[in-house]
């Protein structure tokens, strides 16, 4: 989940945050995928970061734009959109995440 400009890990049964990572938050245009090995983010810039279960930032990948979207993986690819630019992108997912 993300809390201001930060994204948080949660634990589920407690409700205590796990780890803070800063400057991920997604905002009101973002979104968040998570697999059993951690979470992308999708948000203005960077445009997709990928974030393991313990809090470190492994993957950022940069975009020419700048808005909005989403993030959903089917286990093999990412499917990222951009809201203003009407773009669906297909991404192979790297090896890990």
């Amino acid at each position: 989940m993300t809390a201001g400009d930060d994204l948080l890990h949660v634990d589920p049964v407690s409700l205590k945050t796990i780890h803070t990572v800063p400057g991920l938050g997604t905002g009101q245009f973002g979104s968040i995928w998570a697999n059993a090995s951690g979470v992308w983010i999708r948000k203005f810039d960077p445009f997709l970061t990928y974030v393991d279960a313990s809090g470190a930032i492994h993957r950022t990948i940069s975009a020419p734009f700048k808005t909005g979207g989403d993030v959903v993986g089917d286990g093999q690819h990412l499917w990222v959109s951009a809201i203003d630019d009407q773009l669906v992108i297909r991404l192979d997912v790297p090896a890990g995440t």
